[in-house]
């Protein structure tokens, strides 16, 4: 009966592992497509260039930030949802988080961290997890 118990417990550390490592995939597809596809990455770089209160960003930096930024989503967000790469993708969105949030910080102390944190929140859960709960993905299928 115990066995039963812990078979139970860990399909559901498997279900929510998936279910989480699905939502982070899909927010940052979906941010990435929108700023890629639609919005256009120069309209981006545009707004943020006349938003910047300070002038101690160099254009490039930015431009290079935000095509960076955007791909860095776009290319975690697909692995995630497929679940190819996933440890090595959460380590890079983690890396990618800090820097978002250094540059939004740099450019306005007094950001809305609500967009970061709740991906933070998902992310330290994955993080934190064990990988061997990540079996209904890519990974597990090929490696």
């Amino acid at each position: 009966m115990e066995e039963l118990n812990v078979f139970l417990d860990t399909n559901k550390f498997i279900f929510l592992y998936t279910v989480i490592r699905l939502i982070l995939g899909i927010l940052l597809f979906f941010q990435a497509y929108d700023k890629i596809f639609k919005i256009k990455l120069n309209h981006v770089i545009s707004e943020i260039t006349h938003g910047d209160k300070s002038s101690h960003v160099h254009p490039t930096i930015t431009k290079l930030s935000v095509y960076t930024s955007s791909y860095i989503e776009l290319i975690g967000g697909i692995g995630l949802i497929l679940g190819i790469f996933t440890t090595p993708l959460l380590y890079l969105i983690g890396l990618h988080l800090m820097v978002v949030c250094f540059a939004f910080s740099f450019l306005d102390p007094v950001w809305d961290t609500k967009l970061v944190f709740s991906r933070l929140i998902l992310l330290a859960y994955l993080i934190l997890n064990p990988i061997h709960f990540n079996i209904v993905s890519l990974d597990y299928l090929i490696f």
